[in-house]
């Protein structure tokens, strides 16, 4: 494709497992669901498993730094053209239960052409999301604690609020003062960083696998860190459906990710997974809404038995078919105002 040559020098160095081939069996099996192949994709001008398998309840996840590409980031406010927002089930076309990874692609991104427009949050603003988690609160399976955290972030500060039984409390935290796994600068700047990205496939998967070519070979590689770095994305903030569409595209075209059609996610809702085998025995899966083909959660299981040795708990036994935490994301959006709810 002419459009890998154009982000040649955004990966110097990155050796992306099958990449030709990867995209353009993409692009044909789109093609067989009756799109138009990559094209309605092109341009248009974690909270990460920890190796003891504590889920943060209260915290958006951060880790070590990552590899930065020179990407020029839009002023906060300016419209983001490219990108439609969030979207009502109701308004969103529904084109049918999709059966494959490529379908998918092609209903999700046919779903997001009709979204309004989206526009970068400015600093002063807040994200805003309804997580209902499963985890683990020493680090020990199965999951034995369930809560349903809702969050405010503000965009540009460091300034939190959680709803705790009808009451606001404001904390410090996030923000400009962490990053997430696989992306570069920090929480502040990642919507201005996400209006920045290529929007074609190709493009975008060239810039989420140079971001993690750091990735350790004991958690994966490349590979997998571009698949924790994708699913972190879309579960702790409030990501644009069409971003949405182009992220399944990357995810997809990765070696490793299979399909499923029976996902459930935490608030034992049913929809469709990507997922993939980490280290030969933890299968980790993004779960999408059928119907709207917006993200609705993560899980993470065991496939095979596995001991790990750490130092809270020292010794952890994960057995086959364990689960070992999942989310939900119930809603998630930009608002003005901590306390204040997406479309209110």
């Amino acid at each position: 494709m002419h459009e890998l040559a154009e982000v040649a020098r955004l990966r110097e160095g990155v050796q992306a497992a099958r990449t030709d081939a990867a995209l353009a069996r993409l692009a044909e099996a789109i093609a067989a669901t009756g799109g138009d192949g990559l094209s309605p994709i092109r341009p248009h001008g974690r909270r990460r498993l920890a190796r003891t398998v504590a889920i943060a309840a209260t915290a958006v996840a951060v880790s070590v730094a990552v590899a930065a590409i020179g990407v020029r980031l839009p002023r906060a406010g300016h419209p983001l053209r490219t990108r439609p927002g969030a979207t009502k089930a109701s308004q969103a076309p529904y084109l049918g239960v999709p059966a494959s990874g490529a379908q998918l692609v092609a209903f999700a991104t046919k779903a997001a052409e009709r979204a309004p427009l989206f526009a970068v949050p400015s600093a002063n603003d807040w994200y805003y999301t309804d997580t209902l988690e499963f985890y683990s609160e020493n680090g020990g399976t199965p999951p034995d604690q369930r809560a349903v955290i809702q969050m405010w972030q503000q965009v540009g500060g460091i300034h939190n609020a959680t709803l705790v039984n009808g009451e606001l409390h404001y904390g410090l935290g996030g923000g400009r003062a962490e990053q997430l796994t696989g992306w570069p600068g920090n929480m502040a700047t990642l919507y201005g960083y996400m209006a920045a990205l290529p929007a074609s496939v190709p493009a975008l998967r060239a810039v989420i696998l140079a971001n993690n070519r750091a990735t350790p070979r004991g958690e994966g590689g490349q590979i997998t860190g571009a698949f924790d770095a994708i699913q972190d994305l879309l579960n702790d903030l409030a990501v644009p459906p069409r971003l949405q569409a182009e992220l399944y595209g990357v995810l997809v075209s990765l070696p490793g990710v299979h399909f499923d059609t029976s996902a459930v996610d935490a608030a034992g809702r049913h929809g469709v997974g990507l997922y993939m085998i980490e280290s030969g025995w933890l299968e980790e899966e993004i779960i999408i809404n059928p119907r709207t083909y917006g993200y609705m959660g993560n899980m993470w299981v065991a496939v095979r038995a596995r001991t790990e040795y750490g130092t809270s708990p020292a010794v952890v036994h994960y057995h086959k078919g364990e689960s070992l935490g999942s989310n939900a994301q119930l809603a998630a959006g930009i608002v003005q105002r901590a306390g204040q709810l997406p479309g209110r």
